[in-house]
Order: C-alpha cells, then structure tokens, then sequence
C-alpha cells in the first residue's frame, strides 16, 4: 500500500517538485536523495498521491482523480482511467459503483422489456390467440394425430398449455424431417395451438432478417375451452372407431408420409456411419417414393443399408470422392429394389434402429389410430 507518511515531510510545492522531476526523467536515486526519502528507487511513484483528472465525477460531484504509474514500466504506456474517491466511480464500462450498477441493472430490465414487447407483438402479429369452440369430430385426422403427440410430448405444464417437444425422451416426429413442421404448422393453421409468448428463453430470437422462433423450444397454449377434457374426449373418440369417413383416408396419406419420413432419417443415419454425405435430396426422395410402393419401412432400411455398404466398396476400388458415392447409392439401391420385384428376391427386413427411436407420431399413428402397432413398420402400405 502507498505510505503517504514517506512523503509527508514534503510540503505541497516540494512534493509537486519531486513529481515534475520524477516524470521529467531525472535519476531517481539522485531525487531521493536530495528530497530525503529512504525507499527502493523503483516504489518511489507508488507512494505519489493520485492526481487530478481536471473534471468532476459525473455521478456524484466530486473532483475525479487519476492513479499515479510508473514512467518506466507497462503501466506507463497505457492511461490510468479516472476515478471518483468519494462514490468509487470509475470512468470505465466495468465500473461497479453503486450508481453505475443500478443503471446497469435498468438497463437489463429495460432491455427484457423491450423482448417481452417484441415476443408479444410478433405472436399476436401471427396467430390468434382466441378460444374456439370445437368438437372433436370436426377435426381432421391429421390435426387429431398431430395434437395428440403433441400434448404426449410436452406433457401437461397446466390446465391450457403443453411443453416443449425438445425435453420429451420420444420425438415428436423422425429426426430432421420435414413432417414434424408440417404437422405442427397444420395445427397452428386450424387455429388450434399457439406459441406461448412467454416460453423459454431462446424460443423467439431477433436477427437480421426480423423475428424468428424455434418450434421445438416452444411452449404450447391450447386454443380451445378446458384443453384436458377435450383431449380425454378426442381420445375417446378415436378409440371409439366411430370416425368421419375422410378420416381412415387422411390415417393412410400420413402413414405414407411417416414412412418417407423415417426411411430419410435411416439414409441419413447409414451414410454418416460409412462418412459419406447425404445423396442428392430430389434424388433420393424419388427413391424412397419408388420404394414404398412394394416395401414396407423395414425392408426399405434392408435395401438402403446394403445399398450405402455398395456405395463404401464402390468408393474404395475406383477412388472416387465420396458425394459421388453417396449418388452411386440411388442407383444401386434402385436396381436392388428392381430386381428383388422382377426374381422375387425375399427382403427379410431390418428391426428398428435403437439410435432412431420410434416417434410420437408413429404411436399415435399406429397405436391409437390404426391399431396394428408395428405393423406399420414391418408391412407395406397396401398389404392391410
């Protein structure tokens, strides 16, 4: 710590003298000599008072003052910021004084309410967040699907909302497809769920191009009177079997679709185990289309596993880069399927993968819907 008492018998325009010359550059060993002062000459700038800023705090008044440095040292070559020895303000941005964190803290307040502003206007800007009254057999059986795995996934958080699909141990839908925003938006199109404003943090984000959110870090308000009993009712109409005529027609169009779904997401997960990138999008979805008209999901998995294992070998022996393996895929697996149909060649089928765990809307779907359980894996859409 300085010791003003090694100073003190300077009087104000001696000590300012010793200043002068100690900046001025003159030796310092001849300076404590002829001042009388007995200390290290390398410490002598440490015992110096602070020095006047020539400007008043901004917070409280007070004359700021400036912390003495070395001349030789690094602290010379940068300046000392100004300081208040009244309110310990510091004329820096990490200042911690009392008056500087309160305004932080508005600040920070402010800002939050500035988000919850923006959250606020864009959803109502969006969505109507208006009751309906609805029954369940007014709704179509893919908003009845979609809402059902939804409320499974989020689980209950009160009487009227749902939450996020992300912490749900199933999925909402096969990884990465695009049927899981299909559905979701489906319901937000029929006015039945929206995006509760206040989710967690990180659900709604502001970037250049304007607002934007994530579904799946959204909590979900139910847009219809006591949103449990109307599910335990939609339940039980499903379970009744008693539908609306469309409704087995709508059951079967979205099986298809899961089956599309889930035969990408295994393509997707064959080509990363064998470090090759993912084949030509309009490509393989026309593979998968062509597939699914003789195979079921699990002999789909068969011929696209074996098809990717093709790709590697063909890769090895004539050096090619590895897009252009993952290309070399369709063909190969599309010939597969040729001819499996032209000699009748039994495809057994795989089971299901343990990393690609079955999806809510699979249960749903085949469980509750359809009743036929994992024959929607291991059957073809129109063997049932």
């Amino acid at each position: 710590m300085p010791t003003r008492q090694l100073l003190g018998h300077l009087d104000a325009s001696a000590l300012q003298d010793l200043i002068d010359r100690y900046y001025a550059g003159e030796n310092v060993s001849a300076l404590l000599k002829i001042f009388d002062i007995d200390c290290r000459p390398g410490a002598l700038w440490y015992h110096f008072p602070p020095g006047e800023a020539g400007r008043d705090c901004p917070m409280c008044g007070a004359a700021l003052v400036v912390s003495r440095f070395s001349r030789t040292g690094a602290s010379s070559k940068k300046a000392s910021p100004a300081r208040c020895p009244a309110c310990l303000h510091i004329e820096a941005s990490s200042c911690t004084c009392d008056t500087c964190s309160a305004v932080r803290r508005q600040a920070i307040q402010e800002k939050k309410r500035q988000d919850i502003e923006s959250v606020n206007s864009f959803c109502e800007s969006r969505w109507s967040y208006t009751l309906q009254e609805i029954t369940p057999d007014q709704l179509n059986a893919e908003s009845a699907i979609a809402l059902l795995s939804l409320v499974r996934c989020g689980s209950w958080l009160d009487e009227s909302t749902v939450g996020a699909i992300r912490n749900s141990a199933i999925p909402f839908a096969p990884q990465d497809s695009a049927l899981q925003m299909e559905l979701l938006e489906a319901l937000l199109e029929y006015g039945l769920v929206a995006p509760l404003p206040s989710s967690p943090p990180g659900t709604f984000m502001t970037t250049r191009e304007g607002q934007s959110w994530q579904t799946e870090c959204a909590h979900w308000v139910m847009l219809f009177p006591d949103p449990p009993v109307f599910i335990q009712q939609l339940e039980c109409f499903v379970a009744s079997s008693v539908w609306p005529d469309f409704w087995f027609e709508d059951c079967v169009l979205l099986w298809k679709r899961l089956a599309v779904a889930e035969c990408w997401e295994f393509c997707k997960y064959s080509v990363q185990q064998r470090d090759l990138p993912m084949p030509g999008i309009t490509a393989l979805y026309a593979l998968i289309e062509n597939l699914l008209r003789d195979f079921s999901v699990s002999q789909c998995y068969q011929l696209i596993w074996a098809s990717a294992a093709d790709a590697t070998d063909y890769r090895a022996r004539k050096r090619i880069t590895a897009q252009h393996a993952a290309n070399y895929l369709i063909g190969t697996c599309q010939r597969r399927a040729d001819r499996s149909r032209a000699e009748n060649w039994p495809i057994k089928g795989f089971h299901r993968n343990y990393h690609l765990v079955r999806s809510q809307i699979s249960h749903v779907l085949h469980d509750v819907f359809l009743k036929h359980g994992e024959a929607g894996f291991f059957s073809n859409l129109n063997s049932l």
